[in-house]
């Protein structure tokens, strides 16, 4: 028996297989970052939703021009988390559009500019057709209508309506920051 052929083994071969592998390797790994583009996919990962923290307040009070009319009200307020441009965010109630009262009647959007921590809105209204701005006045049947001569019905929240916070972004996804059911 031959010592050389006992510690000498044929390890030729190894390197091409290994070099072949790791070639694959790297084509499929290429094949799926370039995909990724391609499909659109890379496009979306800057415009995750902003991570915040909210908390819901639900109160009763008196409002109204002519007729006082209780009505059920909510108040978010941004707690902690990314500060949120309130042009990117909608409050629906049940889907529709979401407004607040000021003291002369006037509907307003619940936030404007920056909504940063300690930044607060205040839900009284929903329905479709109208904008910010429209004056409203109550009757005793806890409608409220705008005035400028179209009669958009206004609905004020009642228990089971749903309001939420959606984002958007920029190129046009959307996500659900927080909800709120009215009890």
């Amino acid at each position: 028996m031959e010592l050389t052929t006992i510690f000498n083994s044929d390890d030729r071969g190894v390197s091409p297989v290994i070099g072949v592998i790791l070639m694959v390797a790297i084509t499929v790994i290429l094949a799926a970052v370039i995909g990724t583009f391609v499909l659109g996919l890379g496009n979306q990962v800057g415009n995750n939703a902003p991570q915040a923290s909210f908390e819901w307040n639900q109160q009763s009070e008196t409002i109204g021009s002519g007729a006082s009319v209780s009505n059920t009200t909510v108040d978010v307020t941004h707690q902690s988390g990314a500060s949120i441009d309130a042009a990117n965010v909608e409050v629906t109630v049940n889907g529709d559009p979401a407004y607040t009262v000021n003291s002369s009647d006037s509907l307003n959007a619940v936030f404007s500019g920056e909504i940063t921590a300690g930044t607060s809105g205040d839900v009284d209204l929903y329905g479709t057709g109208v904008s910010t701005g429209d004056t409203v006045t109550y009757n005793t049947t806890k409608t409220a209508y705008d005035t400028d001569g179209d009669d958009t019905v206004m609905n004020t929240l009642s228990e089971g309506d749903t309001v939420r916070l959606v984002w958007s972004s920029d190129s046009g996804s959307s996500s659900i920051l927080t909800s709120y059911t009215v009890s």
